[in-house]
């Protein structure tokens, strides 16, 4: 078992690539939540927001 007590996997090794993955987590859940509360902000109601910028759009054309 000679791979294991490589300097790969050292303890500070170990607790760094623990830290460094946990933060990557915490960051994308942040812009994830981030991102679902923007579309919310476009049209609370709409279901897909997309759609209703697509709308909105057509609907802006309509009162040129």
């Amino acid at each position: 078992m000679h791979f294991f007590t490589t300097k790969l996997f050292s303890m500070a090794n170990i607790i760094a690539i623990i830290i460094f993955s946990s933060l990557a987590i915490v960051v994308v859940l942040i812009l994830y939540r981030k991102n679902k509360k923007d579309e919310k902000l476009i049209n609370p109601n709409a279901d897909d927001a997309v759609t209703d910028v697509m709308m909105d759009q057509h609907r802006r054309k309509d009162k040129i």
